[in-house]
């Protein structure tokens, strides 16, 4: 039973820095145009990926529904923008991070992304 505390102790905290992360970059970060889409919201969205984005395994139903929820939210290049840099950053800030995995959950869910998350994205384009 403490193993499986454990890691939803890990998850959790994951989570709760994943949450506060995209919050910070929200509001440090200028975008240009005004993104109708908000750093929290992508993240919101996500949350449900983390597990697979970290410890690998099948993407979840939950996650799949946050993925094509994310992606129907994008509506115009500013929306766009701000969800890259929200991805890009987020998961900057997990050292080690496995961006196979990452770039991989949108496939898995049947639909796709207009980018591949790496460190060197640039969001701008």
């Amino acid at each position: 039973m403490a193993p499986m505390t454990n890691y939803r102790n890990i998850v959790s905290t994951v989570m709760g820095s994943l949450l506060v992360a995209c919050a910070l970059i929200v509001v440090a970060s200028p975008y240009g145009a005004k993104a109708e889409i908000s750093c929290q919201q992508v993240a919101s969205q996500l949350a449900p990926c983390i597990n697979h984005v970290l410890v690998g395994g099948g993407v979840s139903p939950v996650c799949c529904q946050g993925v094509k929820k994310a992606a129907t939210d994008v509506k115009t290049s500013a929306d766009l923008r701000a969800s890259c840099q929200c991805v890009k950053d987020s998961t900057a800030r997990f050292p080690g991070v496995n961006y196979g995995r990452v770039n991989e959950v949108a496939p898995k869910c049947g639909t796709s992304v207009p980018y591949t998350v790496s460190p060197n994205l640039d969001c701008s384009k």
